[in-house]
């Protein structure tokens, strides 16, 4: 899980125009008539300027692009009266990863417990809610800031959970080939999948960009762009500003409220991070292995809980929409979640209330049809949010694919996956391996 940011970005300005993206639906009788693919060279006045000067890429590199009319999408006024279950048709929790160690899934108890009365809100009536949280509001979330040890970026994007697992399994299960997918199995941390699933959702986010490494034999890994981790290490809880750090604290600091310490609890204000190994299938050829940070297991209830702290929420406002959305597809990613909401009050950082939704009644929050329309940012619509997930991981698949020297190559290859503010998503070769990516076998 990426880190406790909710909360922390401003409203923008509009941007100007209305790009391909912005459209409800692109017409479909254009979309037939686009090719799927297209190749160009790409000379260095009309690459990106991200792309420019970087001593990883090849000279004069060919990128292949799927363009963003290729995407075909359900209206964004449509709002189904069901929230679709799950955003891979199969996913399932396989194993547990803390403190250097892996566990079986059903290990919970490595995981920080929802505190005996927190667990019972999510089947207790009104009257018998209030009592039970009552004990929690007015706790200053801003409190404990000097002792929190965040992660460090290289942390932060590690898949060695992931490889653990694979490890094992092999050990477990020798001369077996492991793999998900039948053609590929895309390995990466969740959070990565959620930064792609919400490109179309934010005008501000004009370009994402990450590294996809072919290992060989069908597997994918996905890892960070080095070239953007200077705008990282400023960025939320790494910030200078002190008060963007606080507000992203509180987030770390709900989680010490409402949890019981476990056993691989380091301090009060950090705690071992715990992160779900995921095994999800996209199709039958599209398999992905995700490290899923975990915030908390409710006992009673038996389910994983998100854990997120936010201001006083309106659905009239655009950027609370988006966090909610955000929040609806972390919890799709990683099976039998639900959601414990903390409201802060913005200034002193004293807890005001804490809301138990179901990923179902986050769903119904934030499609409602009477809610105002917002064509720039798809109208944070979930069903297109799952379709526009699936898009980018196939997409992923396909481009390195065709670009990759053989499947069964066994020297990693690495490739510039950029997506633009027209939601065209572009793939550029590296000739070096970035030094972040981890190598594992296949």
């Amino acid at each position: 899980m990426s880190p406790k940011q909710d909360g922390v970005v401003e409203l923008t300005k509009d941007l100007k125009g209305i790009n391909l993206r912005d459209a409800p639906n692109a017409v479909k009788e254009h979309q037939k008539k686009s090719s799927k693919w297209s190749t160009i060279s790409a000379p260095s006045s009309t690459r990106p300027s991200s792309q420019q000067g970087n001593d990883h890429l090849e000279g004069s590199p060919k990128s292949t692009r799927i363009p963003y009319t290729s995407f075909l999408h359900t209206s964004i006024r449509s709002f189904p009266t069901k929230s679709p279950a799950d955003i891979f048709y199969e996913s399932k929790e396989v194993a547990l990863f803390t403190d250097s160690q892996l566990y079986a899934a059903t290990r919970k108890d490595v995981v920080p417990n929802l505190k005996k009365d927190i667990s019972h809100l999510y089947e207790s009536p009104l009257l018998e809610a209030r009592k039970l949280k009552t004990p929690y509001l007015g706790h200053d979330l801003f409190s404990n800031i000097a002792e929190l040890v965040p992660m460090t970026i290289s942390e932060l994007d590690s898949v060695a959970p992931c490889i653990s697992y694979i490890e094992d399994w092999r050990l477990n299960n020798p001369g077996k080939p492991f793999k998900i997918g039948k053609k590929f199995t895309v390995v990466t941390t969740r959070h990565h999948i959620v930064d792609l699933t919400m490109h179309p959702f934010d005008r501000r986010n004009k370009h994402k960009s990450l590294i996809a490494t072919y290992m060989g034999n069908g597997f994918i890994s996905l890892s960070r762009n080095p070239k953007y981790d200077h705008q990282i290490s400023k960025e939320g809880i790494y910030s200078g500003d002190p008060n963007i750090k606080k507000i992203c604290y509180s987030g770390f600091e709900l989680e010490n409220c409402l949890t019981e310490n476990t056993k691989n609890s380091r301090s009060n204000a950090s705690k071992c991070p715990v992160f779900s190994i995921v095994e999800s299938k996209l199709s039958e050829d599209i398999g992905l292995l995700m490290r899923c940070e975990m915030d908390a297991f409710n006992p009673v209830s038996k389910t994983n809980t998100e854990l997120k702290c936010f201001g006083p929420l309106s659905m009239q406002n655009s950027n609370h929409r988006k966090k909610l959305l955000k929040t609806w597809i972390q919890t799709g990613l990683l099976p039998n979640s639900d959601i414990m909401i903390g409201l802060r009050d913005s200034y002193s950082g004293q807890l005001l209330d804490i809301q138990w939704c179901s990923r179902e009644s986050l769903f119904r929050k934030i499609n409602h049809p009477g809610l105002p329309l917002n064509k720039k940012e798809m109208n944070y619509n979930a069903k297109v949010a799952v379709e526009w997930c699936n898009h980018c991981i196939k997409s992923t698949c396909d481009l390195v694919e065709a670009n990759i020297s053989h499947y069964n190559c066994d020297k990693p290859e690495s490739f510039e996956i950029n997506i633009d503010a027209n939601g065209t998503i572009i793939i550029t070769k590296l000739i070096t391996i970035p030094r972040n990516v981890e190598i594992f076998k296949t």
